[in-house]
Formats: C-alpha cells, sequence, structure tokens
C-alpha cells in the first residue's frame, strides 16, 4: 500500500525531487522557498506534476494548485494538512 500520509517535509523533498527531474537539474538547485513559475516549470509540466501529486497521495487537486502557493515549501504544507484532515476524518469515522 502507498504512504498517502507523508509528512510535510516528506512532501517537500518529494517535490523538489520531482521538479528537478522534470528541469533536468540536481534536486539540491531546486529551491523549496521558490514558486513553480520561477523556477521554470511550463503549465503543462505543472498539470502532470500535480496529477503525479493526485496518484501518490491519493487527494484531488485543482490542475493549477502548484500556482496557487507562492513556494513549493508552502504547496507542500498544504497538502500534509490535507492528508492530517483525511487521516483525522477516518480515525473519527471508524
Amino acid at each position: 500500500m502507498r504512504d498517502t500520509n507523508p509528512t510535510e517535509v516528506e512532501i517537500c523533498e518529494w517535490c523538489t525531487t520531482y521538479l528537478a527531474k522534470v528541469l533536468k537539474v540536481p534536486a539540491d538547485q531546486v529551491d523549496p522557498q521558490a514558486g513553480i513559475a520561477r523556477l521554470g516549470v511550463d503549465s503543462a509540466a505543472s498539470v502532470l506534476f500535480v496529477m503525479d501529486i493526485e496518484e501518490w497521495l491519493d487527494l484531488e487537486l485543482p490542475a493549477n494548485i502548484a500556482y496557487e502557493y507562492k513556494s513549493v515549501a508552502e504547496l507542500a504544507g498544504y497538502l500534509a494538512r490535507r492528508c492530517a484532515d483525511r487521516r483525522r476524518a477516518t480515525r473519527e469515522s471508524t
């Protein structure tokens, strides 16, 4: 079973590693405090990025969510909160 409850740090690391592959640069050159546009990710690549996040975390997200946050780190924080909310809701329903 895939891990759908990663921490904010794990999500941020996954995002920077993913974006490094897209940009063809070492992961340490992807600044998590930078926005996706500033990193040079185009809209087509950002949609694929979001689709892969959805698959990994089992979340439904708007296609443009990567542009709604001013940094990759902020996006990771939002995603971690969504995962935590789902985890909490699952516990409360059992």
